[in-house]
This record gives C-alpha cells, structure tokens and sequence, in this order.
C-alpha cells in the first residue's frame, strides 16, 4: 500500500492523470478487497483447466495478511542471487518449458522483482509544497517522502540484476513467467498472475476508460485465457484471495474496481456465491456485526430469495469442501507477496 500511495501522489504532481487513475483504482482496491460488506452494498474487488497445478495441503498461514499502512516504512522484496536475470532468463525459461517447477518460479520471482524495480525507477519525488506557501510537512507527509527516498536508493543498489530488461518488454515477460510457474504449481505465482489482470486485462474501451499506457492486446488475450481458470483452481486450494478476486471480477463494477469486468461479464449468481463464501471466512465479531447491518440483498444481484437460498448453500458446501482448514479471512488480504 505505500508504494501505491506514493505512486498515485507522484503521478498527480507529473500531471500523469492517466496513470493517477490506475494508482487510485489500485489503492481502493487494496483498501476495499476484503471490506466489501463493511461499506454497504457498493460491489468490489482478482489450477484447472489448462492450468495443471499441483496438489498441496491447506495452510492456515497460505494467505497472509497484508501489515503495510498509510505512512508505514517501505517494505522492499528479497534482493535475488546471481548473474543479473537477463543471463540467466533464456535458460530458466528452457527449463520451465521442461516441467522444471523451480526454475519457472525462481525466473517468475527474478521478474517480479526487475518489473517492481522498473516501476518505482519511474516514481517521481512527492513534492507537498507550494513555493509559495511554506509549512511544515505533516508526519506522514515526511514518511511518504522517506519511503520514496527509501525506494530510490534500493533501486539504485539493486539495479545490476535488472540490466538488460527493457521496461517495453517487462510486463510480457513476467505474464508469461508467472503463469508457467503457476501451471507448475506455484501458488503464489498463480495469485500474482490473476490480480495482474487489474492492470492488464483487455484493450482500451472506445470510452477510454482503460489506461493506455497499459493498453496491449497479447497480454489481454493471455490473461482472457488463463486469470479466470487460475481462480477458481484457488478456490479449490482454499485460497481467499482468489475467492475475492472471482467475486470481483463477475460483479457489476463500482468506483472502487472500474476495471473489473474485464475479464468476464457480470454475473449476478456468481457474485452472490462467492460474496457469500467470503462472509462465511469472517470469524472477527465486529466485522460480522457490520455484515449483519448490511447484508448482502438478492435483488441487487437480480436473484430471487429463493435462488439466493441455493447459492448460499452452495457457498457452505465450497467452505465445508474446501475452507475449513484455510483459517479465517483476513481483514487485510496481501494479494500478491512474491
């Protein structure tokens, strides 16, 4: 989160409105992904198939919970090992393509990683300041300035793994190496590749409300293909972020999750089902209190009660199938910890 935040105030002093719109997208769906029910009725927020993933036990720690807030220190990802990527990217990916599971994740990580260095590469220094107004910084302001400054100089010490990736190729390459590492097996690749598809899901709309500047349709026609089978598979696991990633992506869209109909069209019953799944993980009795205030209507998601009654037992069945070992829902999902 403030890596996103401090991505979002950059963009708007860059006057880079458009990429500001991503930040504010993204930052509301961090926020929002597991609070939908704790804000009233507003719709929100991403191994079958072709997907063959392997078979592992339930973890109640699988899903962890998200610790960075609003003016908290930078959080930085583990520095990799080794020659710089772009010496060792033909080779891991020959791997991959053999089956080897760990190459295709060590090369979905290492890209990860070069793609999160590209991005705060490109972040501007938040300036709070009007020359013509001094004053002092606010506490958190000084913070957001420290963890750009914090980020600046990781970049810099880091930058030697990442020489020779271009930042025109950065988002192909990662796609594609997440997704392989996922159909090896790799969970977290799996999660990362889905909530991926915030930003790249399908060409710009003829209202231009997707950002062109992540406008590319051989991304969109692989995460068309793939993001939605990669869900579901979680559900299977006993995931919950892919739980709520499945519950955004059929909803009706909001201002939270503009772009979250991209993947499939909205689907009332499938929205209901797994919003009712998600209620079923909540253990916190405050948070139960506020589902109790607001619960989810069947006419919002043009059901009838008596429909609403079957999807809500089809989500105990699914918790009692597949959750009873996964622990309860975090308030604070981290929806990609790679």
């Amino acid at each position: 989160m403030p890596r996103l935040h401090a991505w979002l105030r950059a963009s708007i002093e860059m006057g880079n409105y458009t990429r500001a719109a991503v930040a504010v997208v993204l930052c509301a769906i961090a926020a929002l992904i597991v609070t939908r029910k704790d804000v009233g009725r507003a719709v929100r927020l991403q191994k079958s198939g072709s997907a063959q993933l392997a078979a592992s036990p339930k973890k109640a720690n699988r899903v962890k919970e998200a610790s960075a807030r609003i003016g908290e220190a930078m959080v930085f990802p583990p520095v990799p090992r080794g020659p710089p990527i772009a010496q060792q990217r033909v080779e891991l990916a020959a791997r991959a393509d053999r089956g080897d599971a760990a190459a295709a994740s060590l090369l979905a990580q290492d890209l990860h990683f070069c793609w999160w260095m590209l991005e705060q590469a490109n972040v501007q220094k938040p300036d709070y300041r009007s020359p013509n107004e001094p004053r002092d910084l606010s506490a958190e302001e000084q913070q957001w300035i420290n963890n750009w400054q914090e980020a600046q100089d990781f970049v810099r010490r880091n930058a030697s793994y990442c020489e020779g990736i271009e930042a025109s190729e950065i988002d192909r390459l990662k796609a594609s190496a997440l997704l392989a590492a996922a159909k090896l097996g790799d969970e977290e690749a799996a999660v990362c590749f889905t909530t991926d598809s915030m930003f790249y899901a399908r060409p710009i709309a003829a209202d231009g409300r997707f950002p062109a500047e992540r406008d590319d349709p051989e991304l969109a026609e692989m995460y068309d293909a793939e993001a939605l089978q990669l869900a579901e598979a979680g559900v299977i696991r006993g995931d919950w972020r892919m739980v709520s990633m499945l519950d955004s992506f059929y909803s009706a869209g909001s201002s939270a999750n503009p772009f979250g109909n991209k993947l499939a069209a909205p689907n009332g019953e499938k929205a209901f089902l797994y919003g009712a799944l998600r209620e079923l993980g909540v253990t916190d009795p405050a948070w139960l209190e506020r589902i109790k205030e607001t619960p989810m209507r069947p006419s919002e998601y043009g059901l009838s009660e008596e429909r609403a009654r079957d999807l809500r037992a089809g989500a105990q069945q699914l918790f009692d199938s597949y959750f009873r070992d996964s622990g309860p829902l975090p308030e604070n999902l981290a929806l990609c910890d790679m």
